[in-house]
Parts: C-alpha cells; sequence; structure tokens
C-alpha cells in the first residue's frame, strides 16, 4: 500500500563535510615573507583567503577582524620570531573557532616555535613554502576543502 503522504529520504551530498565557502583564515605579521606565497599558493589551489594582518593593534583587532568574516573552517597561523608573545592567545582563539584539526602552523626553521597545542599541525620551512605544498594540500582536503591542482 502506497504512502500518499512519504517521501523519499534526501539523498547524501558528495561533499557533506565540504565547508560552506572554499575561503581560508590567514593570521600573520604584516611582513612575513611567507604571507605572499602561501596567498599565492592558495590561489592557484581555488582556495581564497581573509588575511589578519598584525600592526600591533592588539587582540581586539584580531577579534574583530575574524568577526566580520564569513564562515571559514580551516585558519594558517604564520609564525615568525617575534610573534611568540602572541602566538598563544591567537592560535588559541583559532582551534576556539574552528578547532584544534583546522589550524595549521607554519613557521620558518630555526624559529622559536610556539608551544604545541593539541591537534595544531605544525610545517618547518627552510627556505620556502614549496617544500610543504602537498603536505597543505593534503591538511585542506582532510578538512574538506575542494582544491584543484
Amino acid at each position: 500500500m502506497e504512502h500518499p503522504h512519504t517521501t523519499e529520504p534526501p539523498k547524501p551530498s558528495a561533499k557533506v563535510s565540504s565547508p560552506a565557502t572554499n575561503r581560508v583564515y590567514i593570521v600573520s605579521a604584516a611582513n612575513n615573507p611567507l604571507l605572499p606565497q602561501l596567498t599565492a599558493f592558495l590561489k592557484e589551489l581555488g582556495i581564497d583567503t581573509a588575511v589578519y594582518q598584525r600592526t600591533g593593534g592588539g587582540s581586539d583587532a584580531l577579534l574583530s577582524s575574524f568577526e566580520k568574516q564569513p564562515a571559514m573552517h580551516y585558519a594558517f597561523y604564520l609564525a615568525a620570531p617575534d610573534d611568540v608573545p602572541s602566538a598563544m592567545f591567537e592560535m588559541g582563539f583559532l582551534v576556539g573557532k574552528m578547532g584544534s584539526s583546522h589550524v595549521c602552523c607554519i613557521y620558518p626553521k630555526d624559529s622559536p616555535v610556539p608551544k604545541t597545542i593539541p591537534g595544531v599541525q605544525k610545517k618547518e620551512i627552510v627556505v620556502k613554502l614549496e617544500e610543504i605544498s602537498f603536505s597543505l594540500i593534503k591538511e585542506l582536503k582532510a578538512a574538506g576543502y575542494s582544491v584543484s591542482i
């Protein structure tokens, strides 16, 4: 017997875990040489960026910047030697907003690195961002981002 009010359950989408936008957040000092490398690399992958450049405005500036952005589900933290005082707060904020598995800290070799936050990926750079490019693609895909290579 057929029920007139019965509907088929919705079919699962192929991108159930995919972020609402193909956009990531980047926190960096304004003069960090890795920033233009990362934004160019992400653009090549078809991923848009929202960048917060630390200019000494204090922690409130990061909070305000983040709240003005559309929902994002992944963040890169570009650490530099002089970022250590603010790094724990800023990475903690990002982890609180996105989850630890959706935050990646990229830092230059021989640089003091922010303390380990469980689940946050850390990627060391010796010279250029290209050294970790495949690893970054893997992280983004695991976070549900659509990456075009």
